[in-house]
């Protein structure tokens, strides 16, 4: 019997238009099959460069949809944030779940977080993006056991207490590392453009703990940005390691 409904698939942000794209296609081909239904239409509002995941697909058929009278997330978000009142526009029933969301810990958090990425792109603006260092110490294991990365927990306000690689920003102009494992991805940071430069080091950086790669990387919304990416992308240790 054919699915009916509505059918939703999580899927991980790879920080990689192609293999997010891959990832999309295999579900919808999956689900077609179980459904007997060859035909895809993908919907959507081109906004501005955050929909351009549109135009990933062109080997499906477009509906394009109009902007929908003042409903705008971004504007929404901003006025919960700042404290101010929320859009005359606010459904009422959204109003009220975010009223009582804003006496929450949970609101505190993200308001805190929310002030400090606007406050990084402005004082950033017309920069270009920041270079950081990240260290990786992995313990390889023995035979039939798993390896180990050591790593610390974010102070915040940006991804407070979120897992991370170690690591600091480098001040404009210094020497970037040499064989370092590059990740660029332009969303990879909420705040501003950021380049990680990833190095292996010889022992456990200062402030950090192990954990369970296998495990932890089971968990990749407890990371902070890309770095449950970065460690997928490198857990297979070069010959010598």
């Amino acid at each position: 019997m054919p699915l009916t409904g509505l059918h939703l698939r999580p899927l991980p942000d790879d920080f990689d238009a192609g293999r997010w794209a891959a990832r999309v296609r295999a579900e919808v081909e999956g689900l077609a099959q179980r459904t007997g239904s060859a035909r895809v239409v993908l919907t959507g509002f081109e906004k501005d460069a955050s929909s351009a995941y549109l135009r990933w697909f062109p080997e499906w058929e477009r509906a394009p949809v109009s902007a929908q009278g003042d409903l705008n997330a971004t504007a929404l978000r901003a006025a919960l944030f700042a404290g101010e009142a929320l859009p005359a526009w606010t459904p009422p029933p959204v109003a009220a779940f975010l009223q009582a969301f804003r006496a929450t810990p949970a609101f505190a958090r993200l308001q805190a977080e929310f002030q400090a990425v606007q406050a990084e792109q402005k004082a950033r603006r017309g920069s270009g993006p920041r270079h950081e260092v990240l260290r990786l110490f992995l313990d390889h294991a023995g035979p039939g056991q798993t390896a180990r990365v050591w790593l610390g927990r974010r102070p915040g306000p940006i991804g407070a207490g979120l897992l991370a690689l170690p690591g600091e920003v480098l001040p404009p102009g210094a020497p970037l590392p040499v064989s370092a494992a590059v990740f660029d991805h332009p969303a990879r940071s909420l705040g501003w453009p950021a380049v990680a430069h990833v190095v292996p080091v010889s022992a456990p950086p200062p402030g950090t703990r192990p954990v369970l790669l296998d495990s932890a990387l089971r968990r990749p919304r407890a990371f902070f940005e890309d770095h449950a990416v970065i460690l997928a992308r490198l857990r297979t240790p070069a010959p010598g390691r």
